[in-house]
């Protein structure tokens, strides 16, 4: 019987470390790790000293306040979030990893920056504080410049997500910038608390949350089993979302008097309402409700974690209100509210994520589940420890104090538990590169 030939297809196939954990991957996670211990050992103790008034929280009340800002805002925060979007902004579109260098410089310079910022204030050395705001300037210029070299996969007119990539990125240029500015206007080793609330708020409502609708738009309805948002829904969320925190802006630059704080609270409504229109077009309502039912861990994480947000909306509301009704605004009601967004949800949202990110970019296989989770439950019992108080009783008293101080120290724990998860995770990824170079 004759032979007879047949036919086959050759498939190339990445090779395994191609396709799991590509070259750098340590990199992720000694930014995610390295901040997130920059924030328990750092932001987070001064916080604590200044919320109970001991140490430098006594004698130096507001440059340690201004410190635990730029650990928090700029060590963990922007550090923590720029790592990420460099991981996402070229999957989502389709396009090469972004060059190993770059991303190292860029989170050098951002967590090096946000490090001397805050010794030289607690040191009262202004040149130290110029220097890092330098330096933050610098790493944001330099990632937005990565972020809009990044051609989006699809038309504007189907997905508008790397819209929301941009507008964060020039958001944290504004905030580096102004940081900038309050740095040279220094004085007694504090900078004037107005401006740096202005940089504050662009990180927090600007960078991070654009950062967060940018990502949400396509991981939610894959990784959670959200509904996907229109572009119509889009469009709606950025210009609220952008429009808000420009009205906001522009009440802070102009004199104080009343025409100023109406455009501030106008910019503090339109934001709440940003967030309404989100929690609803994601779908968080419908995932509360089904959490009974959900299969993965961040299925029930990231609804929980969004109940933050809406507490802090519901804040945001009540401030506009009040701040148009000729109210004057109180420093530890305002930082209380502004804490519900950090630790309420940007804090839980970033852990819940991880259980994501540290599996689909890393070996395949999550590491410390367990620690990871812990870390996610003791920050959603730490926030209300931190936030209530000062709504309530004003903070003042000793009973508020202790309660904020029990807050940090939770909230330590937290971040102490999820960095000790990503390091242990990044050392796999590395041990798993170093043999599969080895096979090779």
């Amino acid at each position: 019987m004759p032979s007879t030939s047949i036919p086959f297809v050759q498939v190339a196939t990445p090779q395994v470390a191609q396709r799991v954990a590509p070259g750098g991957a340590w990199v992720l996670h000694a930014a995610l790790g390295l901040s997130l211990l920059i924030a328990a050992f750092g932001g987070v103790v001064l916080g604590v000293l200044a919320a109970t008034g001991t140490g430098p929280g006594r004698d130096r009340w507001l440059a340690s306040v201004q410190a635990h800002g730029d650990l928090q805002l700029w060590g963990w925060f922007a550090v923590f979030i720029v790592a990420l979007t460099f991981e996402f902004i070229v999957r989502l579109n389709r396009r090469p990893a972004v060059p190993l260098r770059t991303r190292v410089l860029v989170l050098t310079l951002l967590g090096s920056g946000a490090l001397m910022s805050a010794a030289g204030r607690i040191a009262g050395a202004q040149g130290v504080v110029v220097g890092g705001a330098g330096l933050e300037v610098a790493g944001a210029v330099l990632f937005a410049t990565v972020v809009f070299r990044v051609p989006p996969a699809r038309p504007w007119h189907e997905d508008l997500h790397p819209a929301f990539f941009r507008a964060g990125a020039l958001w944290l240029v504004v905030a580096a910038v102004v940081e900038l500015f309050a740095a040279l206007a220094m004085q007694a080793g504090a900078t004037p608390a107005g401006v740096l609330h202005v940089a504050a708020e662009c990180v927090l409502r600007g960078f991070v949350l654009n950062v967060t609708v940018a990502v949400g738009l396509r991981a939610f309805p894959g990784h959670l089993g959200l509904p996907s948002v229109s572009v119509r829904s889009q469009r709606a969320i950025g210009l609220l979302l952008n429009g808000g925190l420009v009205l906001w802006v522009a009440g802070r630059v102009l004199e104080d008097g009343a025409a100023a704080a109406g455009v501030q609270a106008a910019g503090d409504l339109v934001l709440a309402a940003a967030l309404g229109w989100m929690t609803v077009v994601f779908g968080i309502p419908g995932a509360m409700r089904a959490w009974r039912r959900v299969r993965e861990r961040p299925q029930w994480m990231v609804p929980l974690a969004w109940a933050g947000l809406v507490i802090y909306s519901l804040g945001l509301a009540g401030g506009a209100l009040a701040l148009a009704a000729g109210a004057t605004p109180q420093l530890l009601t305002a930082g209380a509210v502004r804490h519900a967004l950090m630790l309420g949800f940007v804090g839980p949202l970033l852990l819940a994520m991880c259980h994501v990110v540290l599996e689909r970019f890393g070996t395949g296989h999550l590491l410390w589940r367990g620690v990871l989770t812990a870390g996610f439950v003791l920050l959603i019992v730490a926030w209300p420890l931190r936030v209530l108080p000062p709504l309530v009783a004003g903070g003042e008293d000793a009973m508020a104090r202790a309660a904020m101080g029990i807050a940090g120290i939770l909230v330590t724990a937290a971040l102490v538990l999820a960095a000790a998860a990503v390091l242990r995770n990044g050392l796999a990824v590395t041990t798993f590169e170093r043999s599969f170079r080895t096979r090779r």
